[in-house]
């Protein structure tokens, strides 16, 4: 008769990883906007299911990346408006006809912006050898130049053809204003819209990688320890999270962050610190 082997003595932990009831969840509400700042949720998210983590985690990001798009797409079309102001008080028209490109009075446009310059010079009385910055938009009678980054592309005015139509084209203060009524709301609509889902999948991925990576560290330095298994700790990492996708809206809100290479270093830390102390302080 085969034996079977003696169940391990009851004394001895058992690691959390599959969550239990999880009663000690509480509200949705609670979940969404307190849990960026309530340590004892990260810790007590051990035991929620996966779902009661992730699913306030992805409102609190709609709710922040929404204000955040309202904030930097409201002062859009005043922007235009304050553009064609300027355009009218430094510069000439252009006027693009039978895929040639000219500017009237046969002036020359040169504006720099941070690093880049901006040419209009169809009679090639300025050669691109003169310009400083690393990145232009060069245009010339019958074609545009744009250097970005190391790489240089050219595109022939006739080609544009079927975007700005066959009759001529003028761009000046008055164009920029029509743009504006034609289309501002809907650019506006449509930035908020591409903001939100920038943020949402940025923070989706972000806080996903960054989560499972300190998860491993928490388990290991504590988790263990304490009998927590590793979903449990990457449950605690992800609840943690709340609280960095806070700080880093409100970085983007104040226009400041810590740059794309530091941050790979910094929110990891963050969270992965956040993590431990709430594991170490239940």
């Amino acid at each position: 008769m085969d034996s079977q082997p003696p169940a391990p003595p009851s004394f001895l932990p058992r690691p959390i990883d599959a969550p239990a009831a999880a009663s000690d969840a509480g509200s949705f509400a609670r979940r969404v906007f307190l849990m960026p700042f309530l340590p004892r949720l990260w810790a007590g998210a051990a035991r929620w299911r996966t779902g009661q983590v992730i699913a306030p985690l992805i409102v609190l990001t709609l709710v922040l990346g929404g204000l955040l798009a309202v904030y930097r797409s409201v002062g859009l079309r005043p922007e235009l408006r304050k553009w064609a102001g300027a355009y009218d008080a430094s510069y000439p028209a252009v006027i693009i006809e039978n895929g040639e490109a000219r500017v009237e009075n046969d002036q020359v446009i040169r504006a720099v912006a941070g690093n880049i310059t901006i040419l209009v010079d169809p009679n090639e009385t300025v050669p691109i050898e003169q310009i400083t910055t690393p990145e232009y938009l060069v245009v010339r009678k019958h074609e545009i130049i744009r250097r970005q980054s190391f790489r240089t592309e050219t595109t022939r005015i006739a080609d544009l053809a079927p975007l700005l139509g066959h009759g001529p084209t003028r761009i000046d203060g008055n164009t920029i204003r029509s743009f504006d009524t034609r289309w501002g709301f809907l650019l506006q609509v449509g930035m908020m819209a591409f903001l939100v889902l920038f943020v949402l999948i940025k923070e989706a991925v972000g806080c996903t990688l960054y989560s499972l990576a300190a998860g491993g560290i928490v388990l290991g330095l504590r988790g263990r320890h304490l009998a927590l298994g590793f979903a449990a700790c990457v449950r605690v990492a992800l609840a943690a999270s709340a609280l960095a996708i806070v700080i880093h809206s409100a970085l983007s809100f104040l226009g400041v962050g810590p740059g794309m290479c530091l941050g790979l270093l910094l929110w990891p830390a963050l969270i992965t610190a956040l993590a431990l102390w709430a594991v170490v302080r239940a």
